[in-house]
């Protein structure tokens, strides 16, 4: 078999969120957009992505069942929002794993020196000026040995606890197989829909 024996993470992406798998190819993903340099003369072409909404899909024989397409989307968005980005060589116990209730954006770890000690704090991300210069968030910076602390005595208390991570995962596969009926009705109905219109036009026809 040809091919590279390693993988570039950025191409499992990009089969992850490819909708071929689930039945659809999508065109029209990206466009060509032409750029001036310093010359006027000469003319660069980059290429840049759409928005899904303009994407044209056509039906092709699907690969992995599409609930399970959907699944692997979600995770992609919660892993991307929750991505530990480690600067530095100093890093934090929660880095990216708390959200901030105000805006949802995750939290980040900064350190502050003074003199030979360091203090270390937690950031929520919305507080970071964007390109506009404006902010979405104005939640303080919180202690990050007192944030720490907090969330392992809350730990502890569930894993002393069985029966309330019984009934948490209970809970959550009941949701799964409540979304698995959801799409399987979906997809049921669109199919008797497509039958019907289908009868409708032989009864016309003949």
């Amino acid at each position: 078999m040809n091919g590279y024996k390693i993988w570039r993470s950025a191409t499992i992406l990009g089969m992850l969120r490819n909708p071929a798998y689930k039945g659809q190819a999508a065109f029209g993903k990206s466009r060509k957009v032409e750029r001036r340099g310093k010359s006027k003369q000469r003319v660069k072409i980059s290429v840049r992505n759409t928005d899904e909404d303009s994407w044209i899909y056509i039906p092709v024989p699907k690969i992995v069942d599409e609930g399970l397409f959907n699944k692997v989307q979600k995770q992609l968005d919660e892993n991307r929002k929750r991505a530990r980005m480690q600067r530095g060589k100093e890093t934090s116990l929660l880095q990216s794993l708390v959200a901030c209730q105000n805006c949802d954006s995750a939290y980040s770890s900064v350190h502050h020196r003074s003199g030979e000690k360091t203090h270390s704090y937690y950031r929520c991300g919305g507080t970071i000026c964007i390109t506009d210069g404006e902010k979405k968030c104005n939640n303080k910076l919180v202690r990050a040995d007192m944030l720490e602390t907090a969330i392992w005595e809350e730990v502890k208390s569930v894993l002393k606890n069985p029966e309330m991570i019984k009934k948490e995962y209970q809970r959550r596969i009941s949701e799964n197989k409540n979304e698995l009926l959801d799409e399987r009705f979906a997809r049921r109905e669109s199919q008797l829909k497509q039958s019907i219109k289908e009868l409708i036009n032989d009864y016309y026809i003949q």
